[in-house]
C-alpha cells in the first residue's frame, strides 16, 4: 500500500524555493536517470543523456578504475588500508545502447574508464544517448565503495568525457563539463540517500523508498546511500547544510563558507556532508563532501579537511579545471585558502618540504617539485602531494605576500566571476590575479610552477 510521507509536499515546496534562489546557466546537457539500489552493492539504472554533438561522443566510466588493483586510485601501500578485507572489484557495465533511437556500439579504452560511441552523428545536432547500466559497488574504503553501512556511489552515473585519458592511481583523474540531472532512485525503505542535488520528492511504497532529485549545473551527481534517520540540517547564509553523521565537520564547513562569502554566494542550494569509510581524508563533489571516519578524532585535522572540501565547491565544482593535466589549478589554491589565516603554516610547510628533499637525497633520489606537473608526471602520491599541495601552497603564500590581502581577494573574486560553471586553466588563473594586482605575476608563479 502506498504511503506518501507527510513532509513530502513541504519538502517539494522548500526545494523549489531553493531552486529559484540560485541562478544557473543553461548547460545544454540533460541527464535523466531511473535507478534502483539493492542495499547490498548493486546499482542498476536506465539513463538518457541529451546533448549537442561536438566531435566524437565519449563517455566517462571512471568507476571501472576499481575493476582491478593496478588502476584503483590508491597506491600499492594505500590499498592495504583501502581494502582491509582484500581487494574487491567494482565497476560498471553498459548495455542496450541507442543513439537517437538506433542501436549503437561502444569502443572501450584500454583501461575501460572511457567509451566512445561508434555511431554516426553530425556536429551541431541534438542527440539522445540511452543505455542501461549495472554497477557493482565494491566493499572498500574508497571514494567509490561501501563500508560500515555507507555506500558511496560517486561516479556511478555516466557523463560525457572531454577526451580519452588513462586513469592514474592518485589525484582526481577525470575532467567533466556541467550537466543538469534528474534522478529517480529506489532504495530499501530502511535506507536513504545523501546527494549533491535537491530532493524534490520522497515517498515509500511496498517497502521501498522512492526519491526524486534534481541537480542543475553539476559536473557530476554524487550519491551516498546510508541508514535513514541520521540526517541533521541547518541553514548557513541561505544554504542548507545536511550532516549525515558528520556534525564534527560543520565548524570547518562554516569557516570556509564565511571565508568565501565575499567571493560569491555559495554555488549550490545545498551541501551534504557525509561521514564514511573513505581512507584518504576527504573528497569533494558538487554539493556533497565525503569525510573518512578515521579523521573525526582530531578537531584540527577534521576542520582542515572540511574547509578544504568546502572550498572545492567553488574551485572545482563551480570553476572547473583539468584535474589531470593541471591539478595545481584547484588543489594548490584550495589548500592555501584553508591555511591562509594560520600564519605558522608557511614555516611548517617549508620545514616539511626541506626534510622531504633531504630524505630523498640520502636515498640518491631527486623528487619532482615543479607545481605545474600533470598527474602523469609524478612518481607516486607522496611526490604529488609535496609538489602540488605543499610546494603549491608555498607558491600562493609568496603571491599573497607580494600583492597583499586586498589584491588577493580581488583576484580570487575576478577568477571566480569570469569562469563560474565553465572550465578554466592556469593561464586564466594567473591572468585574473595579475589584473587584480596591476602586476605581471607570471615570473613569481613560474619560479614555483617550473622549479
Amino acid at each position: 500500500m502506498k504511503k506518501i510521507l507527510v513532509f513530502s509536499l513541504l519538502l517539494t515546496i522548500l526545494s523549489c524555493s531553493a531552486c529559484t534562489r540560485v541562478s544557473f546557466p543553461d548547460t545544454g546537457v540533460k541527464i535523466d536517470v531511473d535507478a534502483s539500489y539493492d542495499g547490498a552493492g548493486e546499482l542498476t539504472y536506465r539513463e538518457s543523456l541529451s546533448f549537442r554533438v561536438d566531435g566524437p561522443i565519449r563517455l566517462n566510466l571512471f568507476v571501472n578504475a576499481y575493476a582491478q588493483p593496478e588502476t584503483v586510485t590508491a597506491g600499492e601501500q594505500e590499498r592495504l588500508t583501502a581494502y582491509p578485507s582484500g581487494f574487491r572489484p567494482g565497476g560498471i557495465v553498459l548495455s542496450d545502447v541507442t543513439l537517437n533511437g538506433r542501436p549503437a556500439l561502444l569502443r572501450l579504452s584500454e583501461d575501460r574508464c572511457c567509451a566512445q560511441v561508434l555511431a554516426p552523428a553530425a556536429d551541431g545536432e541534438r542527440a539522445v544517448l540511452s543505455f542501461s547500466a549495472v554497477v557493482t559497488v565494491p566493499e572498500a574504503r574508497t571514494r567509490f565503495g561501501r563500508w560500515n553501512g555507507v555506500a558511496s556511489l560517486a561516479g556511478c552515473f555516466v557523463s560525457l568525457a572531454r577526451s580519452e585519458r588513462r586513469t592514474v592511481a592518485f589525484g582526481d583523474p577525470f575532467v567533466t563539463e556541467t550537466a543538469d540531472y534528474t534522478l529517480r532512485l529506489s532504495l530499501p525503505e530502511e535506507l536513504t540517500a545523501a546527494t549533491g542535488g535537491v530532493r524534490v520528492r520522497e515517498q515509500t511504497e511496498n517497502g521501498r523508498r522512492l526519491l526524486t532529485v534534481r541537480a542543475s549545473c553539476r559536473r557530476e551527481l554524487a550519491v551516498c546511500v546510508l541508514t535513514a534517520g541520521q540526517e541533521k540540517s541547518e541553514q548557513r547564509q541561505g544554504v542548507t547544510l545536511r550532516s549525515y553523521g558528520a556534525d564534527g565537520a560543520l565548524p570547518g564547513v562554516r569557516t570556509m563558507l564565511d571565508r568565501l562569502r565575499s567571493v560569491a554566494p555559495f554555488p549550490y542550494e545545498e551541501l551534504a556532508i557525509v561521514r564514511c569509510g573513505f581512507y584518504a581524508g576527504g573528497m569533494e563533489y558538487p554539493g556533497l563532501i565525503l569525510i573518512g571516519e578515521d579523521f573525526f578524532g582530531d578537531e584540527t585535522v577534521l576542520s582542515r579537511i572540511a574547509a578544504h572540501e568546502t572550498a572545492h565547491q567553488y574551485f572545482y565544482g563551480a570553476v572547473g579545471s583539468d584535474q589531470i593535466l593541471e591539478p595545481w589549478v584547484d588543489e594548490s589554491l584550495v589548500e592555501f585558502l584553508c591555511l591562509e589565516s594560520e600564519k605558522q603554516f608557511a614555516s611548517e610547510y617549508r620545514d616539511r618540504l626541506a626534510a622531504y628533499v633531504s630524505d630523498a637525497a640520502l636515498r640518491g633520489e631527486r623528487p619532482r617539485l615543479a607545481v605545474s606537473g600533470s598527474l602523469y608526471d609524478y612518481a607516486d602520491t607522496t611526490e604529488y602531494v609535496y609538489a602540488v599541495y605543499i610546494h603549491g601552497c608555498m607558491m600562493w603564500r609568496a603571491v599573497y605576500d607580494l600583492i597583499g590581502e586586498k589584491a588577493f581577494a580581488d583576484g580570487l573574486r575576478r577568477y571566480y566571476q569570469e569562469n563560474a560553471f565553465g572550465l578554466a586553466d592556469g593561464d586564466r588563473l594567473i591572468d585574473a590575479f595579475s589584473a587584480a594586482a596591476g602586476l605581471d605575476l607570471r615570473p613569481i608563479f613560474a619560479s614555483y610552477l617550473n622549479a
